[in-house]
This record gives structure tokens, sequence and C-alpha cells, in this order.
């Protein structure tokens, strides 16, 4: 199962919440330590991603939680965005084939197989946004409840108080 670390941010009504998930780490991967020194690690709205999530759990805003989301959905990914559009080259070149009677001409194979190309990625794209909302995100554990429930909110970029803040520790932190 894949799994993600977040915190709560918005509690919904139907048994459902919001998590931002944000880097995990204040320095870039595999990146010497005098390059690291020089940026600022501050997350950005850009570098969080808000999903739902069901709440098994009863996590309220400001918990740091594990989400989890089912392996399967990495097989249909890959069928979607990989195997349709592989499949709609194939098409695109047989139907041309069958319509010249076997005479290639590269000009026009190319074109066809580009046709194939793109009917596969908008139908693969278009089943993927069907099947993939039926794999929910599942909040499995509250790794730490929030300190202090007045304080819910998530840092924000070129805050006073947000000094290569990450997830983490955002919220025992923010004051803004």
């Amino acid at each position: 199962m894949a799994n993600w670390k977040g915190t709560v941010v918005n509690e919904k009504e139907d048994g459902m919440v919001d998590v931002i998930i944000g880097p995990s780490q204040q320095s870039i991967p595999n990146v010497p330590e005098t390059i690291n020194e020089r940026v600022c690690h501050c997350s950005s709205d850009s570098s969080n991603v808000i999903i739902t999530a069901i709440n098994r759990l009863g996590a309220e805003p400001g918990d740091f939680v594990n989400v989890t989301r089912s392996s399967s959905i990495i097989l249909k990914n890959i069928l979607f965005f990989l195997g349709i559009p592989l499949a709609g080259i194939l098409i695109g070149l047989f139907i041309y084939f069958i319509l010249k009677n076997g005479v290639f001409n590269p000009v026009s194979g190319f074109l066809s197989m580009l046709a194939g190309l793109l009917c596969g990625v908008s139908i693969g794209y278009i089943l993927y946004r069907k099947i993939s909302a039926e794999e929910p995100f599942i909040l499995n554990e509250i790794i730490a409840k929030a300190p202090d429930r007045t304080q819910t909110h998530v840092c924000k970029p070129n805050s006073p108080v947000c000094d290569s803040c990450t997830i983490p520790d955002m919220i025992s932190r923010i004051s803004c």
C-alpha cells in the first residue's frame, strides 16, 4: 500500500477530512550540503498537495496522520497511461494498413499512429478520472495529535515563523 504523512486541515460533514501532504525533509535530496545551505526550504503552496480522505479514526484538524491508498491503483494507472495509448497506436497503424492495402507511406503511417495515440491518451485519461475516484484515500493512523486546537492552519510562505518549516512540525510552531 502507498503511504503518505500529512496534517488534517479540515473536517467535512460526511466523515471525510482534507489532509495536506508536503515535503518530508528540509533539504533537496542528493544535493551537496553547500547547496542546501543556500536554498530556502520553506514549503510553498505549490509544494503541498491537499487530498480528501476517509476519517475512520476521528482525526481532527491539526492532527498529523498517515494516509494510505490501495496499491492496485498503481497498476490501473499503468494501464490507463501506458497500455491504452499503446493499444491506440497499434489500432491506428492497423487501420492505416487496412485502408492502404498494406502499402506503407511513412508520413501517413506516422499520422495514423499519432491519431491512435491521441485517442488512446484521451480514453485513458477519461477512464482514469472515472475509476480513480473509486479508490479513496484512508486515514490509517494518527501519528500525533494537534498540540493546540486553536491553531489549525498551515504555515504560509514568507511568513515570519516560516523558517525552514516542514509539514510535521508546522502545527506546533505556527503563531501567525
